[in-house]
């Protein structure tokens, strides 16, 4: 872990055409998983209710039902940040959102876990400017357990991993996979600005790391498991530092 510190750049989606998928990237997991995204900022747009990442079963068909855990920007006054959870027949499985607490802005940590053997799931927005918990809403409790295994950046994707919907204006610093649900402390460590590498808070914790820094031509390696992450529409030259 020594050197340059691994997250030193984000990677804009272009809030319409842009999407990357991690096929297999939740696999591994017993009965907990969770699923965080570190952003350089918050998406400018809430038009459309954009979805900076959701985990998908790609077993379950069609679109709609192979959706398991989604984070949104929900299209509302004040906008606002919305979890939801979909069963295997498209139906809301859970739905809440801040309301009025609404957003926070700059750069920030975004988490959506489910624990399938309590039959719960969580969501968590840590600010990265002080560390705080911005939105920590009771775990919601499941009507169904998901078994996601595909990883969704940047819009809501069909079963096969092609654009749906939402797509997000995303500024992706990294994609983080864990088989348990990390506590706040840990998201906190990790959203503060001088942690680069995600390695260095998680440890063995930590499945699956993928830092955009890493990007080589249209796809990001796994700092840590195995799958890449393949992007539509973006190469490394569209890196920017941060």
């Amino acid at each position: 872990m020594n050197g340059l510190p691994v997250e030193r750049h984000y990677l804009p989606f272009n809030g319409t055409t842009n999407i990357a998928r991690i096929v297999g990237g939740m696999l591994g997991y017993s009965t907990q998983y969770a699923l965080v995204l570190k952003m350089a900022a918050l998406p400018a747009t809430n038009a459309g209710w954009p979805v900076p990442g959701h985990l998908s079963n790609s077993a379950a068909t069609p679109f709609g039902n192979s959706i398991t855990d989604v984070l949104q920007l929900k299209n509302a006054a004040p906008p606002d940040y919305r979890h939801v959870g979909v069963t295997t027949a498209g139906a809301i499985n859970y739905d809440r959102e801040t309301g009025a607490t609404g957003q926070t802005t700059g750069a920030q940590v975004h988490m959506v876990a489910r624990d399938n053997t309590a039959n719960l799931a969580r969501a968590r927005v840590i600010k990265a400017s002080d560390q705080s918990v911005f939105w920590a809403p009771a775990d919601a409790a499941t009507t169904q357990d998901s078994a996601p295994d595909d990883i969704i950046i940047g819009a809501y994707a069909n079963p096969d991993g092609s654009l749906n919907s939402g797509p997000c204006d995303l500024q992706l610093v990294a994609v983080l996979a864990f088989w348990s649900i990390p506590s706040d402390a840990l998201l906190q460590a990790y959203s503060a600005p001088s942690c680069r590498d995600a390695r260095t808070v998680f440890g063995s914790a930590l499945k699956g790391y993928w830092p955009s820094s890493g990007m080589v031509g249209s796809s990001v390696p796994a700092l840590v498991g195995t799958p890449p992450m393949a992007c539509t529409g973006l190469t490394a030259a569209a890196l920017v530092s941060w």
